[in-house]
């Protein structure tokens, strides 16, 4: 999920860096009004302008129904007191996981 945070961001911005994650299983989404940061912030009790520069994690093929679902592992690249920060280490550990 891409959005706009930073006064360079923009959809085509996005959609040039998507090509650092050009698995097909890989979906990229262009957030124009930041709705999913606004949901994963109340939801994981992050402030709002800190919910970025974020990967969360949920399970394969699941329905979202009313409200967000729980993430099954969720790293931030903010320095927050919550979250796991994130490394490159554990990002390719977690996604090694979901691709075995």
């Amino acid at each position: 999920m891409w959005a706009p945070f930073m006064q360079r961001d923009s959809q085509s911005t996005a959609q040039r860096a998507s090509v650092y994650m050009p698995d097909p299983r890989v979906q990229h989404f262009w957030d124009l009004w930041r709705y999913t940061t606004r949901t994963l912030s109340a939801h994981l009790n992050i402030p709002f302008g800190d919910a970025w520069d974020m990967f969360a994690f949920f399970e394969p093929r699941l329905t979202w129904k009313e409200g967000l679902p729980e993430p099954t592992m969720w790293m931030q690249n903010r320095n927050l007191k919550v979250g796991i920060p994130y490394s490159q280490e554990a990002l390719e550990e977690e996604l090694k996981a979901w691709l075995e």
